[in-house]
């Protein structure tokens, strides 16, 4: 992802400046007339397609390694993956995800007594969480 990141960058930078030209030029005629704007319209959304489609690979690897993961969208994969150290943001997307859970409380009654089948599921569900939260993190500090 680091190579999308750049590109993304550098399409930020590019945006902004059309954005300051045209606040610094509020005529709409003057600012559409230019020339490079055209073209640099089109090499952003060029580059966007490229970073669209590196992060549409980087979700699948999620999801090879994560098969429940596909019962995802793209945006709810990212939340979760953004958002792994905060149980309180994933826990809307857990039962798409699993069966019959639906919050993450009461982890210390779960784990005190023996397990039924949905406590079962929400032990597996924390423990794929945790396990993967470590994945990301380890990630982000190779990169």
């Amino acid at each position: 992802m680091p190579t999308e990141s750049k590109k993304f960058t550098l399409v930020d930078r590019s945006l902004r400046r059309v954005m300051k030209n045209a606040f610094e030029n509020p005529n709409l005629l003057k600012t559409c007339s230019d020339r490079r704007l055209l073209e640099i319209l089109k090499d952003c959304s060029n580059l966007l397609e490229v970073v669209q489609k590196g992060l549409s690979d980087y979700l699948e690897t999620k999801r090879l390694s994560f098969p429940r993961f596909y019962f995802l969208s793209d945006d709810e994969l990212l939340d979760i993956l953004s958002q792994a150290q905060h149980p309180a943001t994933v826990q809307p997307h857990l039962r798409k995800c699993f069966e019959n859970i639906y919050k993450l409380d009461g982890l210390r009654n779960l784990i005190k007594g023996p397990l039924q089948k949905v406590e079962r599921q929400v032990l597996s569900a924390l423990i794929t969480i945790e396990v993967h939260s470590r994945d990301v993190v380890s990630d982000l500090l190779e990169k």
